[in-house]
């Protein structure tokens, strides 16, 4: 099981100019069965951060890291429509 804390997150996130981007949308990321799997930061004119579970893993990263990673179940998820909150 992978570990991590919400300070790794935003350091990562921090590295990834977020500095004067408003979040617009809480994207849905789904699997092909419908399911939950993470959420996407949407923001004006830059790539969506990533925050999603594979298995029993934990990872983020900009969309390009989402559509690029090795799913251990084969398939790939669709980033959706925004969450209700």
């Amino acid at each position: 099981m992978v570990r991590s804390s919400a300070c790794e997150v935003w350091a990562t996130a921090k590295e990834w100019s977020w500095r004067g981007a408003a979040i617009e949308a809480l994207l849905a990321i789904r699997n092909p069965e419908r399911k939950l799997i993470g959420v996407a930061l949407s923001r004006e004119n830059r790539e969506q951060f990533c925050i999603w579970i594979d298995g029993d893993e934990f990872h983020w990263g900009p969309a390009s890291a989402l559509r690029n990673h090795d799913w251990l179940t084969g398939w790939e998820p669709e980033i959706e429509r925004p969450l209700a909150i």
